[in-house]
């Protein structure tokens, strides 16, 4: 099993930086620079999470 990575920011082009880094543009997430959307990305990463470790993603 190799490493997988996932990539969020705020105020940047997600894709775009992860591309450049070699993370797939599905592993890449995008969040609101507020205490609503930090709590929001990390919903989005658990859910992520969960799906890589069950072999979905």
């Amino acid at each position: 099993m190799g490493w997988t990575f996932i990539f969020s920011g705020a105020d940047i082009d997600v894709k775009e930086t992860a591309d450049r880094m070699g993370i797939d543009e599905d592993r890449a997430y995008a969040f609101q620079r507020t205490p609503a959307g930090i709590a929001k990305n990390m919903v989005i990463v658990d859910e992520c999470l969960e799906a890589i470790r069950k072999g979905m993603k």
